[in-house]
C-alpha cells in the first residue's frame, strides 16, 4: 500500500512545470548576452534538459565521433576537434632522477652542463632569498624624525598635543570650503572624542578657521581637482614608501602638496621646523610624481596654530638629500639582516 500526501502528484507536476519555465528563462538570458559568438556545449546523451531547445536545432546535435573535425563556423572558419577523455593516455611513468657523475668534470661537454646546473641552482637560491627577505616599508613621516633634530631645550608637541593635532586635521578634512559651515558644531563633538578641554577645542577651531582663510587653501578652493586625506604606497627602488597626504590639488596641470602642522612656532623656529619636516614633504612630492606622472611644483607646510605657511625647496640638492636618507635606511636594514645569529 502506498501512502502519499493529498495533492502530492499535482503539486509535483506544478513544480516540474515551474522548473522547466525557469530553465527556459535562464537559457534565454544566457543565449541573448553573447556579443560576438554563442558557444554551446554538445553533450552526448539526453538533451531534453536546459540546452534541449538549442541543441536540437544544431547540425551536430547527435553523438560526436571522437577525433573528427567539426566546423561550427562553416568551412571558412576555425575547426574544432573532439577527444574522448576516456581514451587519453594518462598512466603515470617512472621519472629517473637527474644525476651528474664526478667524472663529468673531465669532459668538456659535460662540464658545460655542470656549469649550467650550478648557475641554475645559484639563480634558484637567489630567488628564494629574495622571496623570504620581504619588502622594506618606510613611513614617510619617519623621515622627518631622521632629518635635523631640534636644539636642546626646544619642546616638540606631543602627548595631549597629539590629540590636538588630530582634532585640527579631522576638522580640516571635514569642513566645507571656503566657508566653515558646521565648524561650531563639529569642533565640540570631536573635542569630546579626543578628550580635549574646552579652551583647546576653541583654539583648534580658531586655527582651522584661519587655515581656511590662508592663501594656499584659497588656491586649493579655486583649483581644478582636490584630494583630501590621500593615502599612498609608492615603490621606490624596491622599497615601499607609505604615507598620508593631508591635501593635494591640481593647479595649471601640476600638483601642489599641503601638509598641516599644529606646532607652535615663532620667528626663526619656522625655518628650523620647515627644515626638519622637509624630507617628509619631498618624499610626498616624489611619490605623487611617480604615481600620477605629473610634476609636483610646490610643497607647503601650513602651520595653522602659528598662522604661517612655508613652502620648501624641491630642487636637485634637496631631493638628493632625501635619496641619501632612503639609501641609508636600506643599507641599515641589509646590515641587520647579515648580522650573525639572525634567523
Amino acid at each position: 500500500v502506498q501512502i502519499a500526501t493529498r495533492g502530492w502528484e499535482a503539486a509535483g507536476e506544478k513544480e516540474r512545470l515551474r522548473e522547466t519555465a525557469e530553465d527556459s528563462r535562464l537559457l534565454y538570458v544566457a543565449a541573448t548576452r553573447a556579443r560576438d559568438y554563442l558557444v554551446i556545449p554538445l553533450i552526448p546523451g539526453d538533451k531534453k534538459r536546459f540546452l534541449g531547445p538549442l541543441s536540437g536545432n544544431l547540425d551536430a546535435a547527435g553523438d560526436l565521433p571522437p577525433g573528427e573535425l567539426l566546423y561550427p563556423f562553416g568551412r571558412s572558419g576555425p575547426p574544432v576537434q573532439i577527444y574522448d577523455s576516456r581514451r587519453l593516455d594518462v598512466e603515470k611513468r617512472e621519472l629517473r632522477p637527474f644525476r651528474i657523475s664526478i667524472e663529468a668534470k673531465k669532459k668538456k661537454r659535460d662540464g658545460r652542463s655542470l656549469d649550467r646546473f650550478h648557475a641554475w641552482r645559484q639563480g634558484l637560491e637567489k630567488i628564494h632569498r629574495s622571496g623570504t627577505k620581504g619588502r622594506q616599508i618606510i613611513a614617510a613621516s619617519a623621515l622627518a624624525r631622521e632629518g635635523e633634530r631640534p636644539p636642546a631645550g626646544r619642546r616638540w608637541i606631543g602627548g595631549a598635543g597629539a590629540y590636538f593635532g588630530s582634532l585640527v586635521h579631522e576638522l580640516l578634512s571635514r569642513v566645507e570650503w571656503p566657508h566653515p559651515q558646521g565648524l561650531e558644531i563639529m569642533a565640540p563633538a570631536l573635542g569630546r572624542k579626543y578628550g580635549l578641554k574646552d579652551e583647546e577645542v576653541k583654539r583648534g577651531a580658531e586655527a582651522v578657521r584661519w587655515g581656511l582663510s590662508s592663501d594656499i587653501l584659497k588656491r586649493a578652493a579655486r583649483s581644478e581637482r582636490v584630494w583630501r586625506e590621500l593615502p599612498f604606497v609608492y615603490n621606490h627602488r624596491g622599497a615601499l614608501i607609505e604615507g598620508f597626504v593631508d591635501l593635494a590639488f591640481e593647479e595649471d596641470g601640476e600638483i601642489v602638496v599641503v601638509d598641516f602642522k599644529t606646532d607652535r612656532v615663532e620667528g626663526a623656529e619656522l625655518e628650523e621646523r620647515a627644515r626638519h619636516y622637509a624630507p617628509q614633504g619631498i618624499v610626498y612630492a616624489m611619490a605623487l610624481e611617480g604615481i600620477t606622472g605629473k610634476k609636483v611644483k610646490e610643497v607647503v607646510f601650513l602651520f595653522v596654530s602659528a598662522r604661517l605657511e612655508k613652502s620648501i625647496p624641491l630642487g636637485k640638492s634637496a631631493r638628493q638629500r632625501v635619496e641619501r636618507l632612503l639609501k641609508g635606511r636600506a643599507s641599515a636594514r641589509n646590515e641587520s639582516e647579515r648580522a650573525p645569529g639572525r634567523a
